[in-house]
C-alpha cells in the first residue's frame, strides 16, 4: 500500500488532472479527448470478476479509447491505496476500482479490480 505522503503533491495533482480528463472524455464520448490522455501503447485489463462483468483486455490507444466511449457515468476520480485512480460506485455501492498507471503525462495501463476480497483490502477515497 502506498502512502499519499510519499507522492509529491505536484505529481498527485497532475495525475488527478489526467484521470479527470479521461473520465470527462469518456462520459462525453470524446474520442480525441481520450486519445490525448492515453499512451499509444496503453493496455487495458482486469481481474476475473471485472472481466466477467463485461470488462475486456485490449492494447493500444485507439482500441482502449473506443471501449470507453460514452462510459464512466458512475466513475469518480479517487485515491486507491494512495495513487490516483477511478472508483465506480453506482448508488453508493462499490462495484469496482480502476487502477491507472501514468507515465510521461499519459495513461499507460488501466486495470479494473472487482473481486470483493481485493476491494476490501484497498484504502479508497473519492476526490
Amino acid at each position: 500500500m502506498q502512502d499519499t505522503d510519499t507522492l509529491p503533491e505536484a505529481e498527485l495533482s497532475q495525475n488527478r488532472e489526467i484521470v479527470d480528463a479521461f473520465i470527462k472524455a469518456s462520459r462525453a464520448g470524446d474520442f480525441e479527448g481520450l486519445i490525448a490522455v492515453l499512451d499509444p501503447n496503453v493496455s487495458l485489463g482486469g481481474d476475473a470478476r471485472a472481466l466477467s462483468m463485461g470488462g475486456v483486455t485490449l492494447n493500444g490507444a485507439e482500441a482502449v479509447a473506443r471501449s470507453f466511449m460514452g462510459k464512466a457515468q458512475n466513475a469518480r476520480t479517487g485515491l486507491i491505496d494512495g495513487a490516483v485512480g477511478i472508483v465506480v460506485a453506482p448508488h453508493g455501492e462499490l462495484l469496482l476500482v480502476i487502477n491507472v498507471t501514468i507515465a510521461g503525462g499519459r495513461i499507460t495501463a488501466i486495470h479494473a479490480v472487482a473481486e470483493p476480497a481485493a476491494l476490501e483490502r484497498m484504502e479508497l477515497s473519492v476526490l
